[in-house]
Order: structure tokens, then C-alpha cells, then sequence
């Protein structure tokens, strides 16, 4: 029952920021968008506000390039170093595929069925950082 209220606070929460973007007639900007998704992440990934650079490669993410998050480690990495996609029940992502940095795609690697129906038994949860006042 307080998994819904959470839930439900959660999405009152993203609709009256979506509400008071569309109110002052601002587009969303990745800056809002990066802040969200902050406010919502799990709380073993790093916040956008703190990678300047994808993880693996080096590279300085531009203004207008996207950051992606691991779903297995958490940190932030380039399109091109997180391409991969696997199962990361263990963080709380269910057993359907999800983005993985290489590092972690290569270091898993594919599950066989026998891990697979391990990780079924494990399950998980996945945490929502609290929100703040802005």
C-alpha cells in the first residue's frame, strides 16, 4: 500500500513539473530533463550533474549529447560504450534486457539458463532517490 502512495507521489510529482514547464512556455531542455532524472534514479547511479565524460572512453559529453546510465554498474557512458543490452535482475531491472556499459556486458556475459534461474530466485528492487525541495 505505501509502494502506490510512493508511486503515485512520484507521478504528481513528474506531472506538476511537467506542468510548470508548459506554463511558462519553455520547451524541456536536457537540463530539466538531466534534473528529473536525477530526482528518480536509483540510488547506486551516478548523478548526471557529475559525469562530464563517458566513463569508458573518455570523451566529453556536449551540451546536447545524451548520457547514459549502466543499468548494472551505474555510471555514465557515450552511446557507442554502452550499446550492449542484458538481463540485470540483480539491480532490480526484471529479466528482460536492459542498456549495460561494454565493460559490464563483457564481464557478465551471457547468461546461461542455469544463471538465469538463479537470478529468478534472487529478485530485487529497484530505489527511487528522494525528491527535494527545489
Amino acid at each position: 500500500r505505501s509502494s502506490d502512495l510512493a508511486a503515485q507521489r512520484l507521478l504528481d510529482g513528474v506531472n506538476f513539473m511537467a506542468q510548470s514547464v508548459s506554463d511558462l512556455s519553455i520547451g524541456p531542455t536536457k537540463a530539466v530533463t538531466s534534473w528529473l532524472t536525477d530526482q528518480i534514479a536509483p540510488a547506486y547511479w551516478r548523478p548526471n550533474s557529475q559525469i562530464t565524460k563517458c566513463k569508458r572512453c573518455g570523451s566529453i559529453f556536449k551540451d546536447n549529447e545524451t548520457k547514459h546510465h549502466c543499468r548494472a554498474c551505474g555510471e555514465g557512458f557515450c552511446d557507442v560504450c554502452s550499446s550492449k543490452t542484458r538481463p540485470v535482475p540483480e539491480r532490480g531491472w526484471g529479466l528482460a534486457p536492459v542498456r549495460v556499459c561494454d565493460g559490464c556486458y563483457d564481464h557478465r556475459g551471457v547468461q546461461t539458463d542455469a544463471d538465469e534461474h538463479q537470478d529468478e530466485e534472487e529478485g530485487g528492487t529497484l530505489i527511487a532517490r528522494k525528491i527535494g525541495r527545489a
